[in-house]
C-alpha cells in the first residue's frame, strides 16, 4: 500500500512518490516481525550505518551531479524556486542541500512573536500534548522524552506540552528553519546512534526511531518559553549542520535558517511547555486521522494560547471559512 498525505496548498489527498525499490526494502525491513526484530540487532544497526556513511561520501563526489536531472524530473521538482541554476551544484549534496531563491517560501505574520511557523518543507503532523503522539504515531518500544532528549531536565521542561513533527522525504527543501523568535540558542548537542528510516512504516512500529537516531537537541529562549527543536537524521543521510546562527548563544528571527541535512530523508521535531500554543485546526484533524499534512517553511501552523485565534487556513480555490470553524485547536 502506498503512504498518502494531504496537501494543505490544494486540500488534495496525495500519493507520496517512493520508488519501488525503497518501498522493498522499507517493508521487509518494517513490516515483518521478523524484519523488526532484525533491526534491532548490532549488525543490521552497524549495515545502516555504513550504508548511510558510504552514501553520503558518494553524493559529494563531482560525479554525482549526474543524478541531478534525473532526481529533478522524478520528483518533479520546480527549478525556478533554486537559488541558483543547476548546472552551478558541483556535487548531488550541494543540490540536496540548496537554498531557494529569496521570496519564495514567505513567512506568516513576520512581525507577530505568537503566530509559530512550518519550520520545514514537509509532512507534518501536531500534538497537543506529547503524550498523544506516543498514542497515535510514535510506537518505539523505549520511546521517553528523557531517552530522546538525552536529559532529564529538559525532558520535564516539555513534558506534557506540544509536538510538531515535520518529516521531510528526500525529495523535500532539506534546510530548517526556527518556527519562533529565537533571542538566545541555549544549547546545540549532538548525540551519536543509529540510522533508521523515518518513514511512517517504521515510526509506527516498535522500532524506536527518535530516540536511537542520530540527532541534535537544540534549545532555545522564545516568547514560548524555552523550546526544543531536535534534527534527527534517517538512512543515507549523509550528515546534520546546524548554522552559526542555531549554535550555542546565536540568535534568530522567525523563519531564518536555522540547518540542514545532506542525501536522505530526515525530521525535525519541535517540543514547547505545557499549554503556550494551539495548532491550527486542519492540523489538528488531519493528524486525528492518521494523516500527515503536506506544508511548506513559513506557512502558519499554530499561535500562542494568548493571542485570538480567529484563523483558519483554506486551500487554494475553498470556500471561505465560517466565523465557527475560524479557529486554532488544542486536541
Amino acid at each position: 500500500t502506498g503512504l498518502f498525505v494531504l496537501d494543505r496548498r490544494t486540500g488534495l489527498i496525495v500519493e507520496e512518490h517512493i520508488p519501488g525499490y525503497i518501498k522493498s526494502a522499507l517493508k521487509t525491513l518494517y513490516s515483518s516481525s521478523t524484519g523488526r526484530t532484525a533491526v534491532h540487532t548490532a549488525k543490521v544497526k552497524k549495515m545502516l550505518q555504513t550504508m548511510s556513511e558510504n552514501e553520503g561520501r558518494k553524493m559529494s563526489l563531482p560525479e554525482s551531479a549526474k543524478k541531478i536531472p534525473e532526481f529533478i524530473a522524478t520528483h518533479s521538482l520546480d527549478e525556478s524556486e533554486f537559488e541558483k541554476p543547476v548546472a552551478e551544484y558541483a556535487t548531488f549534496n550541494s543540490f540536496f542541500s540548496r537554498r531557494l531563491r529569496p521570496g519564495v517560501r514567505p513567512i506568516a505574520s513576520p512581525d507577530d512573536d505568537l503566530v509559530v511557523v512550518s519550520p520545514a518543507d514537509c509532512r507534518m503532523t501536531v500534538f497537543s500534548d506529547v503524550t498523544r503522539a506516543t498514542d497515535l504515531w510514535i510506537k518505539g518500544r523505549h520511546f521517553t522524552l528523557e531517552s530522546l532528549l538525552g536529559s532529564d531536565s529538559l525532558a520535564a521542561d516539555v513534558q506534557g506540552g506540544a509536538l510538531v513533527i515535520a518529516r521531510l522525504a528526500p525529495q523535500d527543501y532539506h534546510r530548517w528553519h526556527f518556527p519562533v523568535p529565537v533571542s538566545e540558542v541555549l544549547q546545540a548537542e549532538p548525540i551519536a546512534g543509529t540510522l533508521y528510516t523515518v518513514n511512517p512504516i517504521a515510526v509506527r512500529t516498535n522500532v524506536d526511531v527518535y530516540t536511537e537516531n542520530k540527532r541534535v537537541v537544540s534549545v532555545y529562549s522564545t516568547p514560548f518559553g524555552r523550546v526544543v527543536m531536535v534534527a534527527v537524521g534517517a538512512t543515507v543521510v549523509g550528515s546534520i549542520t546546524i548554522l552559526p546562527c542555531g549554535q550555542r548563544g546565536g540568535t534568530a528571527r522567525k523563519g531564518d535558517e536555522a540547518g540542514f541535512f545532506e542525501f536522505g530523508g530526515s525530521t525535525v521535531l519541535t517540543l514547547f511547555p505545557r499549554g503556550v500554543v494551539a495548532f491550527d485546526a486542519d492540523l489538528v484533524d488531519n493528524t486525528s486521522r492518521g494523516l500527515e499534512t503536506l506544508v511548506q517553511v513559513g506557512m502558519r501552523i499554530g499561535v500562542a494560547t494568548a493571542a485570538p485565534r480567529s484563523y483558519v487556513w483554506q486551500p487554494s480555490g475553498a470556500a471561505p471559512a465560517t466565523a465557527a470553524a475560524a479557529s486554532s485547536a488544542s486536541v
